[in-house]
């Protein structure tokens, strides 16, 4: 279907579809904790239609992103759908269906004062300067919708530089250290790859559900993710000095795909992640090196 889009349009389903994924839901927990329907973002992901302002805006934040890049984004793919037809190789553009040409207007007869000989014959051609011969030849323009691409494609391009993860040029973490405790990663930018973010120790568990514990050069700080857990588990992570934090999955939709704990200060080695199973009521912990 991308080959029939307009590539602002391409540019968008490809930033939705990554947003989406920084979520960890899947699509029927959009559904339930967004005003869109499981088959809509279905749509919307795929690039076949283009969600509502509103939407997006409750995507990044779900995301812990700012939504500002992504709806400059979506600004461009909706003004593409509005673009104006091609001109033909003629360069004319189709007329409207349905439209008739109009017809010709009858010439005006000569006064009654007015010799028809003076009517009707051409004026005399004046010879032209050097400079209105120049401006006579014709210049080489481009047409209206390549110029109109060309200019899509350059913001398309400054959206994609300011949104990248890969290039965040003066983004500054929201916190550091011990004042990163209690706190999220994604708002404060310590989960994206300009922070440096780092698994520093993984542990599976019931060949299911898993456990990493995260740290942030940028942030200095650290955090807990649980991977398929289930349903009333709850992961603890602690650094020495620092107040533990922890999480617990409240639905299924938790349990769908991970959950992070709020950070703590300190890292990456001496941070202990610990996960309470709620069927077996037992504690089992590893720490970081």
């Amino acid at each position: 279907m991308s080959d029939h889009l307009p590539h602002e349009r391409v540019v968008f389903a490809r930033e939705l579809r990554r947003v989406r994924q920084q979520t960890g839901l899947t699509l029927v927990a959009l559904a339930e904790r967004t005003t869109a329907s499981k088959s809509s973002w279905q749509r919307y992901l795929s690039g076949a239609q283009l969600p509502p302002r509103g939407v997006v805006r409750e995507l990044c934040e779900l995301a812990g992103r700012e939504p500002g890049p992504l709806l400059a984004l979506w600004e461009l793919a909706e003004a593409s759908r509005h673009r104006r037809q091609p001109p033909t190789e003629s360069g004319e553009r189709p007329a409207a269906a349905g439209a008739e040409e109009a017809p010709e207007a009858p010439p005006t007869p000569p006064g009654p004062d007015q010799d028809i000989s003076e009517s009707t014959a051409p004026a005399p051609e004046e010879p032209r300067t050097e400079q209105a011969r120049d401006r006579a030849v014709p210049a080489l323009r481009l047409p209206a919708a390549a110029l109109s691409a060309l200019l899509a494609l350059a913001v398309v391009g400054v959206a994609l530089l300011i949104w990248s993860d890969r290039k965040p040029e003066g983004l500054k973490p929201g916190c550091r250290g011990a004042e990163c405790t209690g706190k999220r990663s994604q708002p404060n930018a310590c989960g994206i790859d300009g922070s440096a973010p780092l698994t520093v120790a993984e542990r599976e568990f019931d060949d299911r559900t898993r456990v990493d514990i995260r740290y942030s050069e940028g942030c200095r700080a650290s955090w807990a993710r649980i991977w398929f857990g289930e349903i009333g588990d709850r992961l603890e992570v602690s650094a020495p000095g620092q107040e533990t934090q922890s999480v617990r999955i409240a639905d299924k939709y938790d349990a769908e795909g991970y959950l992070s704990t709020p950070m703590v200060g300190g890292g990456p080695g001496g941070v202990q992640a610990c996960l309470v199973s709620a069927r077996a009521d037992d504690r089992r912990c590893f720490s970081s090196t």
